[in-house]
């Protein structure tokens, strides 16, 4: 039934089309042209009434609200606002204290004063068996998880990463938790060495826990085992082995010969000392004084009590006497907490750098450990392109253990580099099983114990 021209026009006559009751609107299709043409029109009618009413701004609606507000609810909202803008400022200083220290502006492009340059990262203990093992098994990770966060300390910026290794490394002892004994038969099986070698370019093996497998048979095959992962090394756990206490080591490092920047090698001495079973003699000391004549030489001993802050008198004498003997710098371990540093006649001490892998997890104190960034700089007019030439040459024959460094760079003739020694901190966190920068708070606490702030000012004069 259609619908009459007289109500049509009532409809689009009459502004109050919009109140229809439902009996008007049920006799009218919504689809049909009436409705549509009334949809139109209610339309045009809300654009000519909107033209004649005054928009408010929403600085007005906020000022009406206010207004509008009872004095205990504008109370309530300033509370409101007092209390937000102190949670604001808890939180930016809980951020603020608890945020990454700050990264070491760094360039891998030499600048024209500088002729050799090699930044190398000096580290404490690293273990990855019992706990350690356990844990990377338990991961999804497997033998990646003890080296899944060190990325973070941008390995990319290093030319080299030293620690000491404080196991042996044989093939298929994985060395899970057990009885007791166990706890004190070390063992870094194989399966990690590959992700290892992706981190660290040399390793010491002068450590009380070198020999937990049938000594001299273990340590054989851990360096075996390292040279197959192309791990250099050097260091034995008995001290006595005269040509076992230094290693001629091939450092990475660059250089500009001819103006033209390029990767190199140089050769450097790198010596260690256990002291935990064995005495380290003014003898064994002296062995040094041979390479220091020709190359930098830096010191690893690891002796000295454990889980205690400062170190005793003994291990200071004889880490001073290692710096008269030809030491450039002496880089100790084994007690696996951080302890103070020194500048003896101008170069390095460290008396622990505490732990850098490992699965203690008991006190905060060994959670916590200090790395040494250490930049090896020679002068661009200290140094000719032949001199470079012949130390990057004499390099490439520097790789193999018990090698003939030494002899062939005084058959050369060769001098000794003027290599310049600067050192920053980094700091480590070990909580939470894994290894990874520290944070602010934390690296200002690590800062303290080294006694950095004296101890970079006496480097420095």
């Amino acid at each position: 039934m259609g619908v009459s021209n007289t109500e049509i026009s009532r409809i689009y006559n009459t502004t109050d089309s919009l109140d229809l009751d439902d009996q008007k609107r049920s006799r009218i299709n919504m689809n049909s042209p009436l409705a549509l043409f009334k949809k139109r029109s209610v339309k045009s009618v809300n654009r000519k009434s909107n033209k004649n009413r005054k928009i408010q701004q929403p600085q007005e609606r906020i000022t009406g609200y206010i207004k509008n507000l009872s004095a205990t609810q504008r109370k309530n909202i300033v509370c409101l606002v007092v209390l937000s803008l102190i949670g604001a400022g808890l939180m930016f200083s809980v951020w603020y204290k608890n945020r990454p220290a700050p990264e070491i502006p760094y360039s891998t492009t030499l600048s024209k004063n500088i002729a050799l340059e090699s930044r190398i990262l000096l580290a404490g203990d690293v273990y990855w068996g019992r706990r350690m093992n356990d844990w990377s098994q338990q991961s999804s990770m497997k033998e990646k998880y003890p080296f899944s966060r060190l990325n973070e300390f941008d390995r990319e910026s290093y030319d080299a990463w030293i620690a000491n290794l404080e196991c042996p490394a044989v093939p298929g002892i994985k060395q899970p938790i057990g009885f007791v004994p166990q706890l004190w038969e070390f063992n870094c099986d194989t399966d990690y060495l590959p992700e290892a070698a992706k981190w660290f370019d040399v390793l010491s093996l002068a450590n009380n826990h070198t020999q937990n497998q049938k000594r001299e048979p273990g340590l054989e095959a851990t360096r075996k085992a390292l040279e197959a992962s192309r791990i250099q090394h050097f260091g034995n756990f008995n001290a006595h082995v005269k040509n076992d206490v230094c290693e001629v080591i091939s450092l990475p490092t660059r250089v500009m010969i001819d103006n033209q920047q390029q990767d190199a090698a140089i050769p450097i001495a790198l010596c260690g000392f256990d002291g935990v079973y064995y005495t380290v003699t003014d003898k064994s000391i002296a062995i040094m004084q041979e390479y220091a004549k020709i190359m930098p030489v830096i010191a690893f001993p690891h002796m000295g009590q454990e889980y205690q802050a400062i170190p005793d008198t003994v291990r200071r004498d004889l880490y001073r006497k290692m710096i008269d003997n030809g030491a450039d710098a002496v880089i100790g371990n084994h007690p696996h907490w951080i302890q103070p540093t020194e500048a003896y006649k101008g170069k390095l001490i460290t008396y622990s750098l505490g732990n850098f892998i490992f699965d203690q997890q008991f006190s905060e104190e060994v959670m916590r450990s200090a790395a040494i960034d250490v930049t090896m700089s020679v002068a661009r007019d200290k140094v000719t392109d032949d001199q470079l030439r012949a130390w990057t040459k004499l390099s490439d024959g520097c790789k193999a253990f018990h090698d003939t460094c030494l002899a062939q760079a005084k058959t050369m003739g060769l001098a000794r580099l003027p290599i310049r020694l600067s050192y920053n901190v980094v700091g480590v966190d070990l909580s939470q099983q894994i290894t990874k920068p520290a944070n602010l708070a934390s690296y200002n606490a690590i800062l303290e114990r080294l006694d950095w702030e004296k101890t970079k000012k006496q480097l420095n004069n």
